[in-house]
């Protein structure tokens, strides 16, 4: 299943009132959240014009959340969706950003963690084809969020995160502060064959039925 196709069974399944999207482009996927309310892109440099019910901030991610906690907060995330900058801190940050403002019914998805080879995962862009190192983030989360139900999705072409189970109201193990985290995986540069092989990557269709039956 290509991951479009699973982000609009997500949008049929979850049903968000309030959809945020870090990372806009040509807002492909921004154009699935259809049942929402408000969908919110966040991007610096969007190829897309915002139309219906969207609404997209040219600005960086942390800009963004940085302005939405000035303004005393944001509006709780139904379903959020990580595809921005593709370096591992970013993508982490970005998801503790989100996760200040979720439910326990809340539903966060990253792209780009399964590379198929060594090129794509490179910190800097070398290929056409480029996750950068977001991988990390799903050994970082299964190792220190352990509360959390993390499943890897077997999605082309380059895998997705789904994460769910948030307990609202309890602090997460890792802190805002991610300078040991970070330094602790900087050093990791070649992906796991587990990884590239994709192991532990779940069909898609079996984790669109645990998030429908979760939300039951």
């Amino acid at each position: 299943m290509h991951l479009h196709e699973f982000m609009a069974r997500m949008h049929q399944v979850v049903k968000p009132q309030n959809y945020l999207e870090v990372g806009v482009q040509h807002g492909t996927s921004l154009k699935l959240a259809t049942t929402a309310a408000r969908a919110v892109g966040i991007d610096p440099a969007p190829l897309h014009i915002a139309r219906d019910n969207q609404v997209i901030y040219k600005m960086t991610s942390d800009d963004y959340f940085d302005a939405a906690s000035d303004a005393g907060g944001h509006a709780l995330i139904d379903l959020g969706f990580i595809d921005g900058l593709h370096h591992y801190e970013q993508a982490l940050r970005d998801f503790l950003n989100m996760e200040r403002y979720v439910h326990e019914k809340s539903i966060i998805v990253f792209d780009d963690i399964l590379p198929r080879n060594q090129e794509e995962a490179t910190r800097e862009q070398n290929t056409s084809d480029w996750t950068g190192d977001v991988w990390k983030v799903t050994h970082m989360l299964l190792k220190y969020r352990p509360e959390l139900r993390i499943r890897e999705v077997d999605t082309s072409p380059t895998g997705t995160l789904v994460v769910w189970g948030f307990l609202t109201g309890k602090p997460g193990y890792v802190p805002r502060s991610m300078d040991r985290f970070v330094k602790e995986y900087m050093n990791l540069t070649e992906v796991p064959q587990a990884t590239l092989d994709r192991n532990y990557a779940i069909d898609p269709e079996a984790v669109l039925a645990d998030i429908e039956e979760f939300l039951a």
